[in-house]
């Protein structure tokens, strides 16, 4: 007994032996007591409190997972304790003490990361759009304000591993010019996001056209705005290029223009021409998906091989779909017409005269 008494009291590199015993089983401890604290918050949060609760903040708290980074904190408080009351040596204590203390500091970044997210989410449902578009400014609200506190907490790090944060700022002053200049198109896609969502030129969900890309709007970052095009690619277009070049939103259309020229034989005779545009014409005015006041066929130009009749109608949809099945219904029916009226179809042709 007196050799095991012995044993646990002999020091070993500054420390007796039964304090590199407690320090080991603490550490061994430690992802057990976490887990523990961790299954103990989720039984609370999964209540029938509070999962029977109907406020909004409290539900969306209920589907994320906060349970884990404040399990952590409570575990690393609890350690940090146990370390106090052991009564380690200076080195061990400290460091430990450090380690644990910048654990916790990520940890509690993390927690507000996801308030930050039930917050915004709380808001979205509060602020509504009249016309049920999504909020732009609240995503990009959440982004900004995820940014600066990660940048807060490296600064906290930093400074609780004793570097002196204020000079290492003062440090980044010095090279300030190479910095501004490295980050100008950082500032300028900023500021275009800025811009964007200020004017509102689009939101999220409207089909624009941006120089020689066009698509639905997927989202609208810091740097850049994401556009899905028809063909199902992702296309990313710096912010400060979308604020400055020509931008067509072509979701605020009421409604979509067709035209077509329609290129008749020359053997065509003039009635049969008035009476194709006359039957065309009726078609139109009797379509339901057609704007009766917006009508237009001429007979616009006498080509190397064909007679030309342009036809523009406006489709009342802004949908590409709806379009699309207006168009189709009236080729098919000018095809019809000009059979009915035995016209032909124009193609390009040459016709070679020999003189004997």
């Amino acid at each position: 007994m007196e050799s095991f008494q012995t044993i646990i009291e002999t020091e070993y590199v500054l420390m007796p032996t039964w304090k590199w015993m407690a320090l080991v089983l603490v550490i061994l401890l430690f992802p057990i007591l976490r887990r523990a604290i961790q299954h103990f918050l989720v039984k609370v949060k999964n209540s029938n409190f509070i999962s029977r609760n109907q406020n909004i903040f409290i539900a969306e708290v209920t589907r994320t997972e906060i349970e884990k980074p404040l399990a952590w904190i409570l575990a690393l408080m609890i350690f940090i304790s146990v370390l106090d009351m052991l009564a380690f040596p200076k080195n061990i204590d400290k460091y430990g003490t450090l380690f644990a203390q910048i654990l916790i500091g990520f940890r509690w970044l993390q927690v507000l990361i996801i308030g930050i997210d039930i917050v915004s989410v709380h808001w979205s449902q509060r602020v509504s759009d009249p016309q049920g578009h999504p909020n732009q400014i609240i995503p990009f609200a959440v982004k900004a304000t995820k940014f600066f506190l990660v940048i807060l907490g490296i600064l906290i790090v930093l400074q609780n591993l004793g570097i002196n944060v204020v000079s290492v700022l003062a440090g980044l002053g010095i090279g300030g010019i190479a910095i501004a200049l490295a980050g100008q198109e950082t500032v300028a896609n900023l500021f275009g996001s800025i811009t964007i969502l200020v004017d509102k030129p689009f939101r999220i969900g409207d089909y624009i056209k941006v120089m020689d890309v066009e698509g639905t709007v997927i989202e609208i970052g810091f740097r850049s705005t994401k556009i899905k095009t028809p063909t199902n690619t992702m296309v990313t277009i710096s912010n400060s290029t979308v604020a400055k070049e020509k931008l067509e939103n072509l979701s605020v259309r009421q409604k979509r223009r067709i035209r077509h020229t329609i290129t008749l034989s020359y053997d065509t005779s003039t009635d049969a021409i008035r009476q194709f545009m006359a039957a065309v014409n009726e078609f139109l005015a009797g379509h339901p998906q057609v704007d009766q006041e917006d009508i237009t066929i001429n007979l616009i130009s006498l080509s190397s091989y064909s007679v030309d009749v342009q036809i523009t109608f406006f489709v009342d949809s802004p949908q590409v779909s709806v379009e699309n099945a207006v168009q189709q219904d009236f080729l098919f029916h000018v095809l019809a017409i000009a059979k009915q009226f035995k016209i032909d179809i124009a193609y390009p042709t040459q016709k070679l005269l020999f003189n004997p």
